[in-house]
């Protein structure tokens, strides 16, 4: 049995501030959220505050939140990834780990609701919903709930709700975002940088290149730091690209000469310019050391001056 291991990802972490800023007041996010008191982790927990609904302020996923009760757990599968064989079970299982740990909390399994997030609907999760014995009841565009269960169980389609809620296009199979997306999706991708290190990130590949062809790479580039322009890149290859004045411009003598063999420095100087500011000692020995050409010709010159 394939041994299930929690990954982060950029578009997790892009999801969950997206969702966090659109959610409806009065309801709290948490992220990665424990299970239990081994590693297994959910995406997402959302507990909602006695009270009030307020589910018509949402800016975000604006048709899930009636559906929802007061406790919540999201899974996400972003676009690098998707849905795999097994993750609707392992969300089920999330629920009961969950419940069974808060029983007084719930007078029902059906209080608690589990709600997985997918990039499109697709032939392995229609499969394993009838392989469970559920139903999908179409809800809005977008939304579906799952028949059958115990718990209240919605699914999301993102690629239909982001035709209403253009802000959750970057976590679609697109490869092309609407501009103003683009911007704001840079936005948060610079600000998750300001907190941790996204180079090793998966999703970060995808994600510039959803970037690059929708705003162009001079843009893309001009905010990102210089290391993070340069990451990747073969160095030999970069410095083709400049002429050898343009590699060494900015440079200190000693810099420009640091690995370089006394042979080597004083290849590039003229016979005389090797000589200059030498001590007769050493200019002796310098001489000695020339080709047998050049020797005679510095003779020349020192004895004709």
């Amino acid at each position: 049995m394939e041994q299930y291991e929690y990954r982060r990802t950029l578009y997790h972490l892009g999801f969950a501030r997206t969702v966090n800023r659109g959610a409806p007041p009065g309801v709290k996010l948490e992220v990665e959220y424990p299970l239990s008191w081994d590693s297994r982790r959910i995406d997402q927990r959302l507990v909602r505050s006695r009270g009030k609904k307020r589910d018509d302020e949402a800016e975000v996923l604006r048709g899930l939140w009636r559906h929802l009760g007061e406790q919540t757990l999201l899974d996400f599968k972003g676009p690098t990834r998707g849905f795999r064989r097994g993750e609707l079970i392992r969300l089920i299982s999330y629920g009961g780990e969950y419940l069974a740990s808060r029983t007084a909390e719930f007078d029902s399994p059906s209080e608690l609701s589990l709600v997985l997030v997918v990039p499109k609907l697709t032939p392995s999760l229609s499969r394993e919903i009838e392989w469970m014995g559920l139903g999908m009841e179409p809800l809005e565009d977008g939304y579906a709930r799952l028949v059958g269960s115990r718990y209240t169980m919605i699914v999301v389609f993102l690629d239909r709700v982001s035709e209403q809620e253009k802000n959750l296009e970057p976590f679609t199979d697109a490869k092309k975002l609407d501009k103003e997306v683009a911007h704001r999706t840079l936005a948060w991708i610079l600000e998750v940088a300001q907190m941790e290190d996204i180079r090793n990130l998966e999703g970060l590949d995808d994600l510039l290149d959803k970037l690059v062809a929708t705003l162009g790479p001079d843009l893309v580039l001009r905010h990102l730091a210089l290391e993070e322009r340069l990451a990747g890149l073969d160095p030999e290859k970069v410095l083709d690209r400049f002429s050898p004045e343009e590699r060494l411009a900015g440079l200190e003598p000693e810099e420009r000469l640091a690995g370089l063999e006394p042979e080597e420095r004083l290849a590039g100087l003229e016979p005389e310019e090797r000589l200059a500011g030498l001590e007769p000692e050493q200019l002796a020995r310098a001489l000695r050391s020339l080709p047998q050409e050049v020797q005679e010709t510095i003779r020349r010159k020192l004895n004709g001056s």
